[in-house]
């Protein structure tokens, strides 16, 4: 793996884990080709969940202030942590057990970003639309961390999900990026296998049963990749092979922590 700028592997991971700490109001437009395209659109986005898109006519296509990702998982702890299911010896309909709170952050290096995530269960998604994909690209977490379903320890660390290669600091639309090319591993783990950030075979055996077809002319197996330093929203996506080709998304981010503007009339 190469490496220019300054900027490393575990730099651009760490960056990938972290948007979701990084900003908490945001405004931009985004584009898409390939398998995701449709018209482009202008979104302004407050955390934890309103959200307003619009065409860039401005015509307002979603807007929302719901919640959405509304806590229903109970969490019982032991001295080995918080866990999603009750803790040995615990019956499910037991009083849980007196402790703390679950956590609520996650791991941080030195500068900021962040090393370990919690679990998806614990995550807070931006508002979602269309699909997955969006809430991926505000998120991409994917890009780095990958699932193996096949691990014994539940506190085992999980593997890559992509390897890399060529990192660098770029310029996007006058803002600083990140850029690395990456080929998704069997460990890939999409936030929706349906509408992954990469659209790959990894991708598609998750979620296609063995008698469905796929993508004629195959998939990509090299993406080139964007994460914007000051959010680390993933500003785009570029498949390098395959049948689509030069297919992804592009985001030009206008505002950052500024206020959501108001509609007309309100």
């Amino acid at each position: 793996m190469s490496t220019s700028g300054g900027v490393t592997e575990a730099d651009f991971r760490a960056l990938a884990r972290s948007s979701p700490w990084l900003w908490d109001t945001i405004s931009f437009t985004a584009s898409w080709t390939g398998p995701h395209a449709g018209g482009p659109v202008r979104a302004w986005i407050e955390r934890p969940n309103r959200m307003r898109v619009e065409d860039l006519a401005g015509k307002v296509l979603k807007e929302t202030d719901a919640d959405p990702r509304p806590a229903t998982t109970m969490f019982t702890s032991d001295s080995s942590g918080w866990s999603p299911v009750p803790a040995p010896g615990l019956a499910p309909h037991s009083a849980p057990v007196a402790s703390p709170p679950p956590p609520t952050e996650p791991r941080r290096r030195s500068d900021g970003l962040v090393a370990e995530r919690l679990g998806y269960l614990f995550d807070h998604d931006a508002p979602m639309y269309q699909n997955y994909h969006w809430v991926a690209m505000l998120d991409p977490r994917e890009l780095t961390d990958g699932a193996d379903l096949d691990a014994v320890e539940l506190d085992e660390r999980d593997p890559d999900g992509t390897s890399m290669e060529t990192v660098r600091t770029v310029d996007h639309h006058g803002r600083s990026a990140w850029e690395a090319v990456l080929r998704p591993t069997r460990f890939y783990d999409p936030r929706c296998s349906c509408c992954a950030l990469l659209n790959c075979a990894e991708a598609a055996e998750e979620y296609l049963r063995p008698d469905e077809p796929r993508q004629v002319g195959g998939y990509a197996t090299w993406f080139l990749v964007r994460l914007d330093v000051g959010t680390g929203i993933c500003v785009s996506t570029q498949e390098l092979d395959g049948p689509h080709a030069g297919a992804g998304h592009e985001v030009r981010i206008e505002t950052v922590d500024a206020p959501v503007r108001a509609r007309p009339g309100r």
